[in-house]
């Protein structure tokens, strides 16, 4: 008879420790039992939204906590752990320790799958909205790009049609410059069509900003004040001044004492 006590009470001794030791190192022992039908409707969960999914909802439900089972044990780690060491019985464990059942928690999973779906929606809407004003602006640019250039063709259409080649006339009146310094014997060439020519090489420089910014009401204050022209084709001047660095050129009108400046690509001998 003493002898089942002294067994009894090391055998209670031996287990009193075991639960000690276990506490103390904040584990759980591996024969805690969890009802079968939790652990049947909580693997079918995972077969439906995955794992990570479960454990993403339970860590934002501990803020950052998740329990691991490591060796038949439970044990509470911080952040993301070994993916090996969580295992249905740890997730189980973790759902329970905040108060829900598997069907209770299955509800947060729905509504967790349901705002990322739709947050999916909303970026693939905006990334939609994105392509489709990139393009508008594209065509907005094009569109714009070509009623520049039917402008352009239209302005010079008006003021700088190609003449027969006969020189000018009476009807031809162009600004004279005169500081203009002459060569004794000046070199001959013919304009090319629709070709700009001012009285000085500033407003001919004025000019070719306003063409470059597509800005022809400006042009036309220029054409008005009679500082800047759009001459025809054919007309033939003489060469007085050549600046190559700048591409200018010095030129008298053949017939008139018209000096005026045009690009050196405007002539051709």
């Amino acid at each position: 008879m003493a002898l089942n006590r002294r067994f009894l009470l090391t055998w209670y001794l031996i287990v009193f420790g075991l639960g000690v030791l276990l506490n103390l190192s904040g584990g759980t022992l591996y024969g805690e039992v969890f009802p079968s039908s939790e652990m049947r409707y909580l693997s079918k969960l995972i077969d439906q939204y995955g794992k990570h999914a479960i454990i993403d909802r339970i860590l934002k439900l501990r803020n950052g906590k998740i329990t691991v089972e490591i060796n038949g044990t439970f044990r509470v780690s911080t952040g993301r752990p070994q993916y090996s060491y969580i295992t249905p019985r740890s997730l189980l464990k973790d759902i329970q320790s905040v108060g829900l059942s598997v069907r209770q928690f299955a509800k947060l999973i729905l509504e967790a799958v349901r705002e990322k779906q739709q947050q999916a929606k909303i970026e693939a809407e905006q990334k939609r909205t994105a392509e489709l004003r990139a393009k508008a602006e594209l065509a907005a640019r094009a569109e714009k790009e070509r009623k520049r250039a039917a402008r352009r063709r239209a302005f010079f259409e008006q003021y700088g049609e190609a003449g027969n080649g006969s020189g000018s006339s009476d009807s031809d009146t162009y600004r004279v410059s005169k500081n203009s310094k002459r060569n004794p014997v000046p070199k001959t060439a013919v304009l090319k069509a629709g070709q700009i020519a001012a009285i000085s090489e500033a407003y001919l420089d004025e000019a070719y900003q306003y063409l470059a910014d597509d800005d022809l009401n400006a042009l036309q204050v220029l054409l008005d004040a009679g500082n800047v022209y759009l001459m025809r084709q054919g007309i033939r001047v003489y060469v007085l001044d050549t600046r190559v660095e700048r591409g200018r050129v010095k030129i008298r009108l053949e017939g008139t004492t018209i000096d005026l400046w045009a690009a050196l690509a405007s002539i051709q001998p």
